[in-house]
């Protein structure tokens, strides 16, 4: 069904005419319906005249402004955060994304990226319909697509993943390593049952984050439970595991680092270590919210974990919590 006005129709891309303001809207059959002024009431009578099933909030937003931005859904259209774009620009859009970041191994702002692109389309039909507010949306779509060539190392840097850090898989785990993991799932389970700071947690260990601020020995969450009156956001709990009284302060470090992505961090080492290296660890814990925890490495049907010193909990870089929890987010929060 088409539209015409009665007063400077604006002519969308999809060809439907739409009034702004005052102007009055005709439809076929010279039907008259009056052109919807600014702040004015729902749009449900325009379901009558052909027009497409606004949602609630699109009504108001488009009464609010007078009907600029309305535009006739049609299957060649696509909608990503609210706004509409075109298949076939997407499609374009997207090949010469992917190949400007392929020549910046260092990566490319996002303001720079979307220059770029608009520069690639200059004097093209793509042109006027990659402009201000409408080359965000695609960018976002691309990104949230399963396996996409580009990747984010911190906001607002896009980067192709040809120029990612490659981390070699573990070949065969030292003898430390194997008596360390026999420890993980023991502690994921005195994490829930004996100190309650998790209502799940799962051993990681390895490379499994494939990151080089390294991988916790365990994760775990903590979230209200469905019978909680009051609820919380939910928490990410890590933890680094030593059996070897070597290289406590280096266990310290990762410990340090994996508050970029938890609320709280812990340090789990053996009992058996000098009594004057558990005092400076401690001191450091105490200082940089670090929890401490001592257990028994000759044992690891009863390690006795015994907490030392409780974790403070932080406000995470939710950017590489989610980040960082990706991989593993099916085991975790399943």
């Amino acid at each position: 069904m088409s539209l015409r006005t009665e007063q400077s129709p604006r002519s969308l891309r999809d060809g439907v005419q739409v009034a702004r303001g005052q102007d009055r809207v005709f439809c076929d059959g010279d039907q008259v319906l009056p052109g919807v002024p600014k702040g004015a009431g729902p749009l449900s009578r325009f379901a009558h005249f052909g027009l497409p099933d606004f949602s609630h909030a699109e009504k108001n937003n488009l009464c609010g402004i007078g009907f600029r931005g309305l535009r006739a859904r049609s299957g060649a259209d696509t909608r990503h955060d609210g706004a509409y774009m075109n298949q076939s620009d997407y499609e374009q859009v997207k090949k010469v994304m992917e190949e400007l970041v392929s020549k910046e191994p260092n990566g490319i702002r996002i303001a720079d990226l979307a220059h770029a692109i608009r520069e690639s389309f200059e004097g093209t039909e793509v042109e006027p319909r990659i402009g201000h507010g409408k080359l965000g949306p695609m960018i976002k779509k691309y990104m949230a697509e399963p396996n996409p060539l580009i990747y984010k190392p911190k906001r607002g840097l896009y980067r192709h993943k040809q120029f990612q850090e490659k981390i070699e898989p573990e070949s065969v785990p030292s003898p430390e390593k194997t008596c360390e993991e026999k420890f993980y799932q023991p502690f994921a389970d005195w994490l829930v049952d004996d100190l309650e700071e998790c209502t799940k947690a799962i051993p990681v260990g390895g490379n499994k984050l494939k990151e080089k601020f390294g991988t916790p020995d365990v994760v775990g969450i903590f979230r209200p439970n469905y019978d909680d009156i009051i609820g919380f956001p939910m928490e990410i709990v890590s933890a680094e595991l030593k059996t070897s009284t070597d290289g406590l302060i280096t266990a310290f470090g990762q410990a340090c680092s994996y508050k970029l992505f938890s609320h709280k961090s812990y340090i789990v080492v053996p009992r058996t270590a000098l009594p004057e290296d558990i005092g400076k660890l401690e001191s450091l814990c105490l200082i940089c919210g670090i929890g401490l925890i001592l257990f028994d490495p000759d044992s690891p049907a009863n390690p006795d974990f015994q907490i030392r010193t409780r974790a403070v909990k932080h406000d995470p870089d939710m950017f590489y919590v989610n980040q960082k929890i990706r991989p593993i987010g099916k085991d975790l929060l399943g």
